[in-house]
């Protein structure tokens, strides 16, 4: 941009300014020759709100002290004040209306230790933040079974990215336990904290104004997975959402024997689905793996709906196929005690 012209703008802007302290915000349209993200960062590291922005424009209310540097940025090829208001408008106040379906919140289930659950999303207008003016949002919630380090990320090739992390069961507006811009990696957010026993929401939202695009959230438990129980009942692992995988970590002991293969040292899972889905079980270990799945709630013997030996590649096991709604148990053995699956939709 041409310092002479950048030096008359900045310096019409400040006069026209009623406090001219340097402090009044401007109201400015930057615009780029190609990215505008080197301007955004600046005025992100001012704590400067940008209300609305596109590849290579932007507009915002900025202290008037800060316009030469803002205009210096890389790429930015225009910085020019609009008519600057005498008093900045305060922020409005979000009434969002939750009882469209598109805002109400999508339950991941319960992240055990050692687990992960990611789920890909969209921003579009139909649901907008409960705490940022302006902004789109969607809501997912979560359950952590004991008190546990978590960590949960919002990642956009799309747009920047803002999360925040409230307590209760679709708690879509209020106070928030923590929020987060740029944690993650680059524009990403991401909260890592220990959360207690409970159920939280995630409000996914974006830093720009009517910034509509892709998503992936996901929430690990970052606890080391919870040792099998001394017995032959099957672990609980909930539903497994459409979009969503589920995996877990474990052993084998000698404390339960396979139903089905004898001399086999075997453990029990449970999951369930929610609609007819096509679903992929994975068993991998260092060792020749076997899988059996079977429907209904713990069902550790009786009649399989399908067995899988090498499906998955070398000597680990795979099933996929068809599950209408309801509940199956997943059974597998090994020699060796060590192994480790997972279940995605």
């Amino acid at each position: 941009m041409d310092a002479d012209k950048t030096t008359d703008l900045v310096a019409d802007a400040v006069a026209k300014t009623p406090l001219n302290d340097g402090a009044t915000a401007v109201a400015v349209a930057v615009y780029a020759e190609s990215d505008i993200s080197d301007a955004m960062r600046f005025l992100k590291s001012r704590n400067v709100e940008v209300d609305y922005a596109g590849e290579t424009w932007l507009e915002a209310y900025v202290p008037a002290r800060l316009l030469g540097e803002l205009s210096e940025r890389a790429g930015v090829i225009s910085a020019q004040p609009v008519i600057p208001p005498s008093v900045p408008p305060a922020p409005a106040k979000a009434v969002v209306e939750t009882t469209a379906a598109s805002c109400r919140a999508t339950d991941l289930g319960t992240v055990a230790g050692g687990a992960s659950v990611s789920r890909n999303g969209g921003w579009t207008s139909a649901c907008q933040s409960s705490a940022r003016s302006g902004r789109m949002a969607r809501f997912y919630t979560f359950s952590v079974g004991s008190t546990a380090n978590m960590r949960i990320d919002l990642s956009s090739a799309d747009r920047d990215s803002f999360m925040y992390l409230r307590a209760g069961n679709g708690t879509l507006s209020g106070n928030y336990i923590e929020k987060d811009d740029d944690d993650g990696s680059g524009n990403d957010a991401r909260i890592t904290r220990s959360l207690a026993t409970g159920t939280y929401t995630v409000e996914a939202t974006t830093y720009a104004a009517q910034a509509a695009g892709e998503f992936t959230l996901t929430v690990q438990n970052m606890e080391a997975a919870a040792a099998p129980a001394e017995s032959c009942g099957a672990e609980r692992l909930g539903a497994v959402a459409g979009g969503a995988s589920v995996t877990q970590k474990g052993t084998w002991t000698t404390a339960c024997q396979s139903t089905a293969r004898a001399g086999k040292l075997a453990r029990f899972y449970t999951f369930s689905v929610g609609a007819t889905s096509t679903v992929r079980i994975d068993l991998t270990s260092s060792i020749d793996t076997y899988m059996y799945l079977r429907a209904g709630n713990g069902t550790s013997s009786g009649g399989y709906l399908e067995k899988d030996d090498d499906g998955g590649g070398g000597n680990n096991s795979r099933i996929t196929r068809s599950l209408a709604a309801g509940t199956y148990t997943r059974w597998r053995r090994l020699s060796t005690p060590r192994r480790a699956w997972g279940i995605s939709r």
